[in-house]
């Protein structure tokens, strides 16, 4: 561009035949001030490439900080300030120095991302340090997911023996099948296109606003302790096809604090069997 210095080198010594080799700084091109900070002498360990927009303000850059113990590199735009960042995440470096943001990788903008994978995604915080392992490495998930296809097939046996409903396992076990045969790595088969997600240390899912599950099949929700559902307001529970409750090793209780407690058959009678006694009581009123 105008105002740049460059070497000129003619191939083969043909002076009919200039070829630009390099470009050179200059009072009129100083080397890159990367990020917006300060440039030489005080950021001598940054190297790398950054671009000015045409005819604008903005830049584009590729960033490598050598600094000893922060090694670090950038790529990024001012265009919705997106970035991706690499190793010893700081602030841009100003005489040598810099505010440490984190350790690892941050890919961040002011605009939007999408993460798109036609073969299938896993999201883990299972660890493979120093790169070892292959890809798709899911060990912990698929353990996971084996314990809780015992229990929720298990559960919903037991069920079924003492006159319960019998669950439906075809979806747990669809995507464990999916899960086991993603490719290998020295595959070129085609995995399917299931998301996974696994943490060692629990997952946490929280907005101000609605929060929608849907499944065009079945939702499985397993918890090898305790299932809780709690609400602030009311609780409601729709089925179009019948709704079965089982307890193993305990009771079932309902309780209304306040307000009646309405148990109707519209359409057909009402059944209470006790293998004991029965018990209907009124303190206050009467039993009719």
């Amino acid at each position: 561009r105008i105002g740049q210095e460059v070497l000129v080198t003619f191939v083969a010594g043909d002076i009919d035949r200039p070829l630009v080799t390099s470009v050179v700084y200059n009072n009129h091109n100083l080397p890159p001030r990367f990020s917006k900070a300060s440039g030489l002498p005080g950021n001598r360990t940054l190297s790398g490439i950054r671009t000015q927009e045409h005819k604008g303000s903005g830049f584009n850059e590729l960033l490598f900080d050598d600094t000893p113990g922060s090694l670090r590199a950038r790529m990024g735009t001012t265009h919705q300030a997106t970035a991706l960042n690499l190793g010893k995440l700081t602030d841009p470096r100003t005489d040598g120095t810099a505010q440490p943001r984190g350790n690892g990788a941050e890919l961040r903008t002011d605009a939007a991302i999408a993460l798109r994978a036609a073969q299938g995604m896993l999201l883990t915080t299972y660890a493979r340090t120093d790169a070892k392992g292959s890809q798709l490495d899911r060990e912990e998930l698929l353990k996971l997911l084996a314990e809780c296809g015992e229990l929720f097939k298990s559960l919903g046996e037991t069920a079924a023996a003492r006159g319960g409903q019998a669950v439906d396992v075809k979806g747990i076990e669809a995507l464990r099948q999916s899960l086991d045969q993603w490719p290998a790595p020295e595959s070129n088969s085609l995995g399917d296109p299931v998301l996974a997600m696994t943490a060692a240390g629990g997952i946490a899912t929280a907005t101000p606003r609605s929060q929608v599950h849907y499944a065009g099949e079945n939702h499985d929700t397993t918890a090898q302790d305790n299932l809780q559902l709690t609400s602030g307001a009311a609780l409601h529970l729709q089925a179009g096809k019948g709704l079965s409750a089982f307890a193993q090793d305990a009771g079932i209780s309902a309780i209304a604090n306040r307000g009646k407690v309405l148990v109707q058959a519209q359409e057909d009678d009402i059944a209470l069997n006790a293998q004991k006694n029965l018990h209907v009581s009124a303190v206050e009123g009467e039993v009719v």
